[in-house]
């Protein structure tokens, strides 16, 4: 009767470890990555909301945003009409402190809204 196992197994198990491994580590952080966009949107998102307050009650046409996961900002301005927000320089590029991603973020102002229209995406 033998007893442990054998050297092949031993290796088998090492290559099925190693592949469920790898599986894990893209799936985490393709999560984290739409995590971090999420939250940089929601923060935006936030910081609208703030301005388009701002304006009606003390007629405030422009914020800067910040995030806490870049040191990058983005300023905010209401519209010549004061009817939706734009991004001052067309969009906003928040390259993400942890890691090596960007997120690019911009809104759409055809439709007069903030939420729901402010889109990031990870470059």
């Amino acid at each position: 009767m033998r007893e442990g196992f054998s050297l092949i197994e031993l290796l088998i198990l090492a290559i099925i470890l190693s592949i469920l491994t790898a599986v894990a580590i893209s799936n985490y952080l393709k999560y984290k990555n739409k995590a971090i966009v999420s939250r940089i949107q929601s923060d935006l998102i936030s910081c609208a909301g703030e301005l388009m307050a701002e304006y009606a009650d003390r007629g405030i046409k422009e914020k800067t945003c910040i995030t806490n996961l870049s040191n990058d900002t983005c300023t905010l301005i209401v519209s010549e009409r004061g009817d939706y927000i734009k991004i001052a320089n067309s969009n906003c590029t928040f390259k993400i402190k942890s890691s090596n991603l960007k997120v690019i973020c911009t809104i759409k102002t055809d439709y007069g809204d903030v939420n729901g229209v402010i889109s990031c995406s990870p470059q």
